[in-house]
């Protein structure tokens, strides 16, 4: 017994599929977003990985600063949520952009430390959202405040991510 092999519709069967009268035009256009390997390449919620991630970092720094300012004695912001959003915004955009540049000039340290300089790097990241957003709007004092910041928003960021990413599929 013969069994025919599966095929995939060339581009031809397709176009002749939509040309054939009595047939609906835009029936099945599935095959629109398939790449060349079979996988799905259509965006989550119409934005792509990049952008997903972009969200789930500035919402992740959104959640861990407000953590903070609530369990740790020196991270003080004035209570406003555009205080938040503006804090998250920069710590998004931080992680986002800059992060990945530090991780890879870092390379080497980060080797050598067993990635235990990456706390480092996250550590100057939220020093530097703590630089440029005004000090009556957020503070953070001391060194050990910094660090339980940047151990907050990172567990954060990695959960929105994380839940983010769960959501696509």
């Amino acid at each position: 017994m013969r069994v025919n092999p599966v095929r995939s519709p060339t581009f031809k069967d397709k176009r002749q599929n939509l040309c054939q009268p009595g047939r609906q035009r835009f029936e099945d256009v599935s095959w629109a977003f398939k790449t060349s390997n079979g996988v799905d390449s259509k965006p989550f919620f119409g934005y792509h990985s990049g952008v997903r991630s972009l969200i789930g970092q500035t919402l992740g720094g959104i959640a861990g600063i407000a953590i903070a300012a609530h369990i740790i004695k020196g991270v003080q912001y004035d209570g406003q949520f555009s205080t938040l959003l503006l804090i998250g915004l920069v710590l998004g955009i931080l992680n986002y952009l800059i992060k990945p540049l530090l991780e890879l000039i870092t390379f080497p340290l980060r080797l050598l430390t067993l990635n235990l300089f990456s706390i480092v790097i996250m550590m100057t990241l939220v020093w530097t959202a703590d630089i440029v957003v005004a000090r009556p709007q957020f503070e953070i004092t001391g060194l050990e405040g910094i660090f339980w910041t940047a151990m907050i928003v990172w567990l954060a960021s990695l959960l929105f991510e994380a839940s983010l990413s769960k959501l696509k599929k």
